[in-house]
């Protein structure tokens, strides 16, 4: 499937002022001021995983996922390789307090990040439909991608976004990414509530 420029430019639009939004929420709840980017994102088919994230899938991350569902159905994550993943929750604690179970405390400050940052991005894929898209609770995983990828229950036959995070905490930047798996189907009603909302955008040229 063909993705234009300009599709691209408004998923990124969208997930980006969904994902500040998100952002405040982390301030306020974290109590340290935490800015949120998303700069460059990748739309492609599972055939062509192999060539779009290369170096990514045998990497092991760490990672919160959750499935959604409503006018579209998938899964979403957002994957820390765990040098970052250590550096976040490194910067949090330290505005927090120590921890008395630190895996515990690993597993739960990720969970609750990816939580709010995932709710966004579902967020910004109702704001398309103009509908409220469901979540299950975000669940938390250490894996390779290519084995999280594989152990998803949608066909294979579906659609791949990949979106670049920075998170900025206290002057030190922290990459991950957001990943969002739709079906073909799923993705063909997602582009054409895009056209209804921007159609003067003109999408499909």
């Amino acid at each position: 499937m063909h993705i234009t420029d300009k599709q691209k430019d408004v998923f990124k639009e969208v997930i980006n002022i969904r994902v500040g939004e998100s952002a405040g929420i982390l301030n306020e709840l974290l109590n340290t001021h935490i800015s949120l980017q998303v700069p460059d994102i990748k739309i492609f088919s599972y055939n062509d995983m192999e060539k779009e994230m290369a170096g990514l899938l045998e990497k092991k991350l760490s990672a919160v996922w959750m499935e959604f569902s409503g006018p579209v159905t998938g899964i979403t994550s957002l994957i820390f390789p765990p040098e970052d993943a250590s550096k976040l929750i490194d910067l949090i604690l330290n505005n927090v307090g120590e921890a008395e179970d630190p895996d515990s405390v690993r597993i739960g400050i990720l969970s609750e990040v990816g939580n709010i940052i995932l709710n966004s991005v579902v967020g910004s894929l109702g704001d398309l439909f103009n509908e409220r898209i469901l979540f299950t609770l975000p669940a938390y995983f250490e894996d390779t991608l290519r084995r999280f990828i594989a152990s998803s229950k949608l066909d294979r036959d579906l659609i791949i976004l990949l979106a670049d995070s920075r998170f900025y905490i206290k002057e030190h930047m922290i990459e991950g990414e957001i990943i969002v798996l739709i079906g073909m189907d799923g993705f063909e009603s997602l582009i054409d509530a895009m056209e209804t909302s921007f159609g003067f955008l003109n999408f499909r040229g």
